[in-house]
């Protein structure tokens, strides 16, 4: 599975247009400790799900499907993807990262 790594920032595609999380999401999941998702399944700094309403609107993989996976690839780059990355690979989340030689030398 190849799946992308976002943040919840307020410039995000997923919030710009408020079609998808809202403004007061965004607020809800930092206040629940988000660091950031994984096919919009969001993590804390330690790969820990952070349950939100959000899960029940997203047709998607959940995490813990997700990690039955044989091989799952992450892919995400940039100084604001560091934490969110730390944390899927604390978590067990990811098997296989690309990224860019920034993001790898500021995970080391």
């Amino acid at each position: 599975m190849l799946v992308g790594l976002g943040v919840p920032t307020s410039d995000s595609v997923l919030v710009r247009d408020g079609t998808i999380i809202t403004q007061r999401d965004l607020t809800n999941l930092r206040e629940a400790g988000a660091v950031g998702d994984i096919a919009l399944r969001y993590i804390d700094e330690e790969g820990e799900p952070v349950g939100s309403e959000i899960d029940e609107r997203i047709i998607g993989l959940s995490l813990e499907q997700i990690v039955e996976i044989p091989q799952t690839i992450g892919v995400a780059g940039g100084e604001e993807k560091v934490d969110v990355i730390r944390a899927a690979l604390r978590g067990g989340l990811l098997d296989v990262l690309v990224t860019d030689d920034f993001t790898a030398r500021s995970l080391g």
